[in-house]
C-alpha cells in the first residue's frame, strides 16, 4: 500500500491551506473595506457575486481539463498564474 502522508504531500497540503486561508481573509477584508467606503449593501453584493461566479464557471470547465493533463504541470501553472493576481490585491 502506498503511504499517503509523505513529506512532500504534507508540505503541499499545509501550503495550500495557508494560501486558501489568506485568500479567504483577503476576500473578507475587501468586503469590509468596500462596505465601509460605500455604505452600500448592493455594492458589497455585486463584489461578492463578481468573486464567486468566475470560480463556479471555471470549476465546471477545469474539471475535464485537469483530468487529461499532468497534475504536476497544472499545479505549477496555477501557482505561477496566481502569483501576479495576488500581488494586485
Amino acid at each position: 500500500m502506498y503511504k499517503l502522508w509523505t513529506r512532500n504531500f504534507s508540505i503541499l497540503t499545509i501550503g495550500s491551506l495557508i494560501s486558501a486561508f489568506g485568500s479567504a481573509a483577503a476576500g473578507v477584508a475587501f468586503g469590509i473595506l468596500i462596505y465601509q467606503r460605500t455604505g452600500s449593501p448592493l455594492t458589497l453584493a455585486l463584489f461578492t457575486v463578481a468573486n464567486i461566479v468566475p470560480r463556479v464557471i471555471t470549476g465546471f470547465l477545469a474539471g475535464p481539463f485537469v483530468d487529461r493533463h499532468s497534475r504536476r504541470r497544472i499545479i505549477y501553472l496555477t501557482c505561477f498564474r496566481k502569483l501576479p493576481l495576488q500581488s494586485i490585491k
